[in-house]
């Protein structure tokens, strides 16, 4: 998918209004209860009174002056939504009708228009082997849509024939934890083709960096995949290409043991991201190039709200 710059604007019209639409029928109401309310700020502290829940009490006010205090909050109204969006080379595959980076686009736009819908700030950090993009968070439809415009930017701009780097998702965490100065919700959308193999995962740094992210903000980890990364149909001998390294390769997907391995590869990385986003306390959602994500997402906006 490439796209020259009026093709870029009809397509971010595009979503605008597909967004819209999802967001005004199904999301706006769901993001709200999942999320809004949710954060606390410390307003003052006043003395214990029976029925007080102790986990509030403040015990360096208690231990100074001999008496009882409890902490008291108001709700933070104002949410903060930052979009972490892979834009690496490997997310301009796709099978179907859409590409991954595509698909990352919409939910971008779907998410963004519903934090707009409450008056919520939209941030994005759009990364590649690199941190490609910053857009510090604002509010706003046109700043939402800027943000989407950044994604799909990424289309249009030539792949280098060789690059050893691979993208750094640990290394844009690990700035985002340093610029976010109160709870946020914060949403990764990403194939997880990082460099790393499934049995790696486990004790990496973007593990550390994912534990960290979800222990000061919700959390929510988007993982993008296309069913020609998942499973090989029988076509004899065919030359594939990685889009991050530009290697080419020949496969023989006429053999069954490579088609299995090819299968088992793609299973052991979606386990290894599920684990990696479940083990840190975060929502771990699926989603996929040929099919829709948006209920799913909406019934793990509810499914939060249950729990609470």
């Amino acid at each position: 998918m490439v796209m020259l710059p009026d093709d870029l604007i009809q397509y971010v019209n595009r979503i605008e209004l597909q967004s819209r639409k999802v967001a005004d029928s199904v999301f706006s109401g769901a993001y709200s209860s999942a999320f809004k309310g949710r954060g606390v700020e410390f307003a003052d502290v006043r003395a214990y009174q029976p029925g007080d829940d102790v986990r509030t009490i403040d015990w360096n006010v208690t231990a100074r002056t001999g008496m009882p205090f409890v902490k008291q909050f108001v709700e933070e109204r104002e949410l903060t939504l930052m979009l972490v969006v892979d834009v690496s080379p490997s997310t301009r595959f796709g099978s179907g009708r859409q590409t991954k980076l595509e698909v990352a686009s919409h939910i971008a736009g779907v998410l963004g228009l519903a934090a707009v819908r409450s008056n919520d700030r939209v941030g994005l950090i759009a990364l590649d082997r690199g941190i490609e993009t910053v857009v510090p968070a604002r509010k706003g439809r046109r700043h939402t849509l800027r943000c989407v415009r950044h994604i799909l930017e990424r289309s249009s701009r030539r792949v280098p024939r060789t690059d050893p780097r691979h993208t750094d998702l640990a290394g844009a965490l690990e700035r985002l934890s340093q610029v976010l100065r109160r709870r946020a919700l914060v949403v990764i959308v990403s194939d997880f083709l990082t460099g790393l193999a499934p049995e790696h995962l486990p004790g990496s740094t973007l593990e550390r960096a994912v534990q960290q992210i979800a222990r000061r903000n919700d959390l929510i980890v988007a993982h993008l995949q296309d069913q020609r990364e998942q499973r090989l149909l029988r076509s004899g001998l065919i030359e594939v290409i990685d889009l991050e390294t530009r290697r080419h390769r020949l496969v023989d997907t006429s053999s069954q043991r490579v088609r299995d391995a090819f299968e088992r590869e793609s299973s052991d990385l979606e386990r290894a991201v599920s684990d990696l986003t479940t083990g840190a306390g975060a929502q771990f959602l699926p989603v996929y190039t040929d099919r829709a994500w948006a209920e799913a997402m909406v019934e793990l906006f509810r499914a939060r709200e249950r729990r609470r």
